[in-house]
């Protein structure tokens, strides 16, 4: 499992072990097989975006979110979420 962690305008990278999901201390997870991540690998320079938000709308990609709307949104999720084309259910928060 790889962790991408943004602190201070900076993005870190670590690899460890996955602990299961009711033990993944992750805000976001996503489950990518090795040949989708193959696939965004290749389109690095042209557009790695794009081919993941259409692997994620293709069930390529599957999306888990691990806190409720109210946390991702104070910890600043709301653009990402929203540029993943992911629709929030309901129209409160």
């Amino acid at each position: 499992m790889q962790i991408w962690e943004v602190r201070d305008s900076k993005i870190t990278v670590i690899t460890q072990s996955f602990p299961g999901f009711r033990s993944v201390d992750a805000d976001l997870l996503f489950v990518i097989e090795a040949l989708a991540l193959k696939n965004i690998y290749k389109k690095l320079k042209n557009n790695a975006w794009a081919e993941f938000k259409k692997l994620l709308r293709q069930g390529e990609i599957l999306f888990y979110i691990m806190k409720n709307r109210d946390e991702l949104d104070a910890m600043g999720y709301e653009e990402l979420i929203d540029r993943l084309g992911i629709p929030w259910l309901g129209t409160c928060h």
